[in-house]
């Protein structure tokens, strides 16, 4: 009797149960583990706990070893004959598809081979793989994939666990901590105004400015340890080529859109999910409700210098001078909070929650504005890069990492880039009543403010469009009414339409980035009366850190109702008009304009299904018109 081999990659020992269960004792010859270069017959072991404890010992999650199953050929399951033929084997031997039940959706993962009983099976033995292409049409996934916050992905050998990540919590930029304190030896900064108990209200102007990267630049050739971080941020690693980081410039300012909305809900809303970064965040006190609009502001004018030009980005540029403040900056905030520590232990754990501002905490920021765009905020608004975008919007980022002084081998490729930020958001992931309070802050901050006059409602849904619903709720952000999940669902039209359109004509698509990087610094910096900083900030420490001040208190979703109606009663002069009612009119205009959207693209998508049918059916009409009449009757 023919005897036929399965080879089975990486799957939990409950798919191999499932196997056993299915075949009987006598059909199966040998089911054979393979793993830690070591063979292990699962038919002579006790149980499948071996296998299970064996695995768990693996470096990286899930364990990969490979099952070699034996079994009579009248035991196998029926074969799927139309799934084998797109695939030829390496003999004439015919094909068999084994279908199992396990995690997820699942499709044939490897094919069977028939050999003859005297081949030496273990030798001869070839794996088919089904292709990629095939296996995502038919929505396979198989025990090698994981779901993280609403996230699904295939676990590689790339992928680093939270053991191998832990290091990173306690390694931080130490040239740059050096560099810090010798431009306070040389101009020492002065005494800034103390904030509230809050974090609640902007900081006060206070003059004169210091700017670092001035003063590293004029210091760098008479000070040794300036001259070396100058020397570090001025040599251009072999890796850099200037023409694809420009092209990855040009990858934001085209999807500037959707872009921003995923920086501020997903990367910023979602980010606040780590457990441990808020800890550090909610000690600036730059996430208060009054201040965190202020705070982001100053965060997008960072990247709009990063991405305006090429020779921004280039050293002596604006981007890269402004990077360099953003890398003092936090060595700054690092240093004070590590100083409050020492003079009261309680106030922060540098055991559970590492180094302020370390490695992992600046990786995880850098792949927040690179990889979490490409994989997960753009494509949950319909936007898909292409290879090329991707690889050129990585290197664009891998080089700001070395400027801040971020380790860039996280960013060495895109598969990299993409394991990094699937790793974090295993591994970081774990939102607290920090997370919480931090979360609603960034909502209520920027709810009926302007540009864009948008309502808390519309931003919740915007938080669990993009975030999914887990982590949302987990944020302890409140489910939208459906209305605003249709105005979420107008906008993603919107931005796909305008988006792909660009991508296809290049010569509209230079055009129109240069009127739109205009118009993002105007409404970041240039021109306060849309709500901008006025000025260009240079990143000085602002928010510092005291014993006394943390920004965990959440603000109320009715926040800003309340505001209103307080400035209501104050400038109401008997005509209706105040600008409580103003902002309301201007929110009203922007979710009009989404529910605008969304009901022309139904009404296009429903002309072009009309026209559609009308084209088939006058096809087939005129195919029946020359078809012989004994067609026609059947047709």
């Amino acid at each position: 009797m023919n005897t036929s081999i399965v080879l089975v990659s990486k799957p939990y020992p409950s798919f191999v149960r499932q196997l056993c269960d299915f075949n009987n004792d006598d059909a199966v010859d040998a089911i054979t583990a393979k793993f830690h270069n070591q063979q292990h017959n699962l038919l002579e072991s006790p149980t499948n706990r071996e296998l299970e404890c064996t695995c768990k010992k693996s470096k990286h999650h899930p364990c990969s070893p490979r099952f070699s199953i034996r079994a009579v050929s009248a035991s196998l399951p029926p074969s799927i004959p139309s799934l084998a033929e797109p695939f030829t084997p390496q003999s004439a031997l015919p094909v068999k598809w084994f279908r199992v039940a396990s995690r997820g959706p699942v499709i044939c993962q490897r094919v069977w081979e028939e050999l003859p009983p005297s081949s030496e099976w273990g030798h001869q033995l070839v794996s088919h793989q089904t292709p990629r292409a095939m296996a995502g049409r038919l929505w396979y996934r198989g025990p090698e994939w994981q779901e993280a916050w609403d996230y699904w992905f295939k676990w590689t050998d790339e992928h680093l666990t939270s053991d191998d990540l832990r290091p990173l919590i306690y390694t931080y930029d130490e040239l740059g901590a050096q560099a810090l304190d010798r431009l306070d030896e040389i101009s020492p900064p002065a005494k800034p105004p103390a904030p509230s108990e809050k974090g609640d209200n902007p900081p006060k102007e206070n003059s004169p400015h210091r700017d670092l990267y001035a003063l590293l630049k004029d210091n760098a050739s008479s000070d040794e340890i300036l001259g070396k971080l100058w020397t570090e941020i001025n040599t251009i690693p072999d890796w850099v080529d200037w023409a694809q980081i420009e092209r990855g410039q040009k990858v934001f300012v085209r999807y500037a859109g959707p872009a921003i909305f995923s920086l501020t809900f997903q990367s910023l809303v979602g980010g606040f999910g780590g457990r441990r970064v808020v800890e550090t965040l909610a000690r600036t006190g730059g996430f208060g409700v009054k201040v965190t609009r202020r705070r982001l502001l100053e965060t997008f004018q960072h990247i709009l210098q990063v991405t305006s030009d090429l020779p921004s980005i280039r050293p002596n540029g604006a981007g890269f001078a402004s990077s360099v403040r953003v890398r003092l900056l936090h060595a700054a905030v690092r240093r004070r909070i590590l100083a409050l520590t020492r003079e009261k232990p309680s106030y922060y754990d540098v055991e559970a929650w590492g180094i302020p501002v370390n490695d992992l905490d600046s990786i995880g920021t850098v792949s927040t504005f690179s990889a979490t765009l490409i994989w997960i905020g753009l494509p949950r608004q319909g936007i898909y890069l292409t290879e090329r975008e991707k690889e050129d919007y990585v290197a664009l980022w891998r080089w700001v990492a070395h400027v801040l002084g971020t380790p860039t081998e996280a960013f060495e490729s895109v598969s990299r880039a993409r394991a990094m930020m699937e790793s974090l958001m295993v591994s970081e992931i774990e939102p607290s009543d920090t997370s919480r309070a931090l979360a609603n802050n960034v909502l209520s901050g920027l709810c009926n403010q302007p540009p864009s006059y948008v309502s808390r409602d519309f931003l919740a849904a915007e938080t669990y469009w993009l975030n999914g619903a887990k982590l949302a709720r987990a944020l302890g952000i409140e489910r939208p009414p459906w209305y605003y999940n249709l105005l979420v669902v107008g906008q993603c039209i919107f931005f796909m339409v305008m988006c792909y359109s660009h991508r296809l004509f290049p010569g509209w698509d230079e055009t129109r980035n240069k009127k739109l990087q205009k118009g993002l610094f105007n409404i970041t910096i240039n021109k306060p009366e849309l709500g901008a900083l006025g000025k260009e900030t240079n990143f000085e420490f602002q928010y510092i850190p005291t014993l006394d001040m943390m920004s965990t208190e959440a603000a109320s979703r009715t926040y800003h109702l309340t505001q209103n109606n307080d400035n209501n009663n104050k400038t109401n002069t008997g005509n209706g008009s105040s600008p409580a009612a103003a902002r309301v009119r201007l929110v009203r205009k922007t979710e009009r304009r989404n529910l605008a959207s969304l009901i022309l693209a139904s009404v296009a998508a429903v002309l072009l299904a009309w026209l559609g049918v009308r084209s088939a059916s006058a096809l087939f009409g005129s195919f029946a018109g020359m078809a012989p009449s004994g067609w026609r009757a059947v047709i």
